[in-house]
């Protein structure tokens, strides 16, 4: 949703129904802070955060920021960013959850027999690029997130 001239909010959410186990929030803002004075474009600061609980045994929490470019030419507009990434998540599973052998350690991290919960944390480095191209009232758009792992993702829809 666009909020003013340069700021847009999103907001997501999966509720728990009653048989259920997984529930998950999340939002993201978009500062359009810069317009470039030569070209049809600008620069953007975006933050974001998710929230995620399965059967209250494992819980994630994701938060991002990322600079992203921005130009546009007629109907193609070309985005790329970088950022960084952090997710922690936490695994409660209570008592006789994870198992260890002599040579690998359990989720706790530790060579025990038993565990009741274990955390983890990952840091990285976020980078994206992506196309979209509009005709009329429809789009496409494609993009590549680099994290970890690559994410490509591909998009239509309509404009109203």
């Amino acid at each position: 949703k666009g909020l003013f001239y340069n700021i847009d909010a999103a907001f997501q959410f999966t509720p728990a129904f009653q048989k259920e186990d997984l529930s998950s929030y999340g939002a993201q803002v978009r500062w359009g802070f810069y317009e470039f004075p030569f070209i049809p474009g600008g620069l953007s600061f975006v933050l974001s955060r998710s929230d995620t609980n399965y059967g209250n045994l494992l819980n994630t929490r994701t938060t991002g920021q990322d600079l992203i470019a921005t130009v546009v030419v007629e109907d193609v507009s070309l985005y790329f960013g970088v950022g960084s990434a952090s997710s922690i998540g936490t695994f409660s599973g209570g008592s006789q959850v994870g198992t260890a052998t002599e040579s690998s350690t359990d989720l706790c991290g530790v060579a025990s027999a038993y565990c009741s919960s274990a955390n983890d944390e990952l840091k990285e480095i976020h980078t994206l690029f992506g196309i979209n191209l509009n005709f009329n009232q429809l789009f496409a758009a494609i993009e590549i997130d680099r994290y970890f792992l690559s994410t490509y993702s591909a998009k239509i829809g309509w404009r109203f």
